[in-house]
């Protein structure tokens, strides 16, 4: 699954979800297409969205050290709970509801947990959501001029010159950035 490179290094697993406010675990039932049971519109009423880390245990930590440094566990600092689509023109999807502001935001505090854990070099796995991978609003787009491509370039460190063609020159930066 992990390969060794990760084993020594304290992994961090985080998502967001939501649960209608309304929801009852009382009527949960397996579905049988004959029961005649009225299932309610989707959507309806308010939702409340969350977003959390979870450390998995730390196999690094040696069990004398004590179990609670060991064991995984949901990242109390982390959790943000929040009521969301509140008003009729607000999106039904909770996606929508989470954005790039939002989530840089949301882990600007995941590093300042880290940093007061003195927790180095973890890594952090979450899923693939658009929100996770919005492209940074100082990087050109590929139809930029040359030149601003050049000057990203020079920011990022990436080795280009005025000789390249442009398409040259959006390759490199365009690797850079996935």
């Amino acid at each position: 699954m992990l390969s060794d490179q990760y084993k020594q290094r304290r992994i961090l697993y985080m998502d967001e979800r939501y649960v209608h406010h309304n929801y009852s675990r009382h009527q949960d039932f397996l579905y049988n297409p004959t029961d005649p049971v009225t299932v309610k519109a989707k959507h309806k009423g308010r939702r409340y969205c969350f977003i959390a880390a979870i450390a998995a245990h730390d196999p690094s930590v040696p069990e004398s050290d004590g179990k609670e440094l060991r064991l995984a566990h949901l990242m109390r600092n982390t959790i943000d709970i929040f009521e969301g689509g509140k008003k009729q023109k607000q999106a039904k999807d909770y996606h929508s509801m989470f954005n790039q502001e939002y989530f840089v935001s949301w882990m600007q505090n995941l590093m300042a947990v880290l940093r007061l854990r003195n927790w180095k070099n973890c890594v952090i796995v979450m899923d693939n959501a658009r929100y996770h991978k919005v492209k940074c609003k100082s990087f050109p787009s590929k139809g930029a001029r040359k030149e601003v491509l050049l000057q990203a370039c020079t920011r990022f460190g990436i080795p280009a010159s005025n000789a390249e063609l442009k398409a040259e020159i959006w390759e490199k930066l365009s690797k850079y950035m996935d």
